[in-house]
């Protein structure tokens, strides 16, 4: 889940900055080719998209060849390359990677933080003296007995999300396969 947050920055900027300089450049002689290699550079990296999902995820992503039919002349290709859905598909694949990495990233320093906060509310209270709890502007200590429920209220807290995430995992990567494969 971190990683798609780093990946899926990566993509949207890609994407974003890909985009707006293809069609800027239109207008010109050079900006065909620019638009071209954009394209292509998108579905290399929705391969290599593909292969983060397989090895990290273990959800099978078939191989399949950047043109479907190895024959074809370059022109051909080319009129596949910006006819095939699958290419916009990944284009907006990498545009919604941003956004679930970001929220993937927002959940786990929500319930990171949340969980060492409860292991650490004993150890707060006991060696620095600090009250942990605040009600209407006054600060209240817990009583010790609840020390050990609140270090295993964190250790489960985390646990559980854990748990959550690796189902999250399975569902990102059965997006993944569906839109980057098509099938």
């Amino acid at each position: 889940m971190l990683i798609s947050f780093v990946t899926g920055t990566f993509y949207f900027a890609w994407a974003v900055t890909g985009v707006s300089i293809s069609i800027s450049t239109l207008i010109f002689i050079f900006g065909f080719p620019i638009a071209l290699l954009f394209l292509l550079s998108v579905r290399g990296l929705a391969l290599l998209e593909g292969r983060l999902v397989e090895a990290l995820l273990g959800v099978r992503m078939p191989r399949r060849p950047l043109f479907s039919h190895q024959g074809m002349k370059w022109l051909d290709r080319l009129k596949a390359l910006l006819a095939d859905r699958q290419t916009w598909l990944m284009i907006l694949y990498m545009l919604i990677q941003f956004v679930l990495g970001t929220v993937y990233f927002v959940l786990i320093v929500t319930v990171l933080s949340l969980s060492l906060s409860f292991i650490a509310i004993p150890f707060l209270q006991e060696f620095f003296h600090m009250d942990v709890v605040m009600f209407n502007n006054e600060r209240f200590a817990l009583p010790t007995w609840a020390y050990p429920l609140c270090v295993l209220g964190g250790f489960l807290f985390w646990t559980i999300f854990m748990n959550i995430a690796r189902g999250v995992g399975q569902l990102h990567g059965r997006f993944a396969k569906w839109i980057l494969v098509g099938e």
